[in-house]
């Protein structure tokens, strides 16, 4: 569910913040997910757990859509196609 949510908001941010902007949130995001999964062994919380998967879902929402496009804007022709699926794959 986070990463439909991710997805519908990936093109604000494209819009508003740019590309390279976009990806360095959604990292910063999964980060963020990440250390609150890893902390959340310590008390054996589960919902820390589901909130850490959630905004690591709405990481990946943002993540693919914002790679691909700024994949493709940098690459070649040529290499455009190939490329700009790798971030998704």
């Amino acid at each position: 569910m986070g990463a439909v949510v991710g997805s519908c908001l990936s093109s604000i941010t494209l819009n508003f913040m740019g590309r390279r902007d976009s990806i360095i949130l959604s990292g910063v995001i999964f980060f963020l997910s990440f250390l609150l999964i890893g902390l959340a062994s310590i008390p054996t919380s589960v919902e820390m757990i589901l909130i850490g998967r959630a905004l690591s879902g709405l990481g990946v929402g943002l993540a693919v859509p914002s790679a691909a496009i700024y994949v493709a804007e940098c690459s070649s022709p040529a290499l455009r196609g190939m490329l700009s699926c790798m971030p998704a794959f």
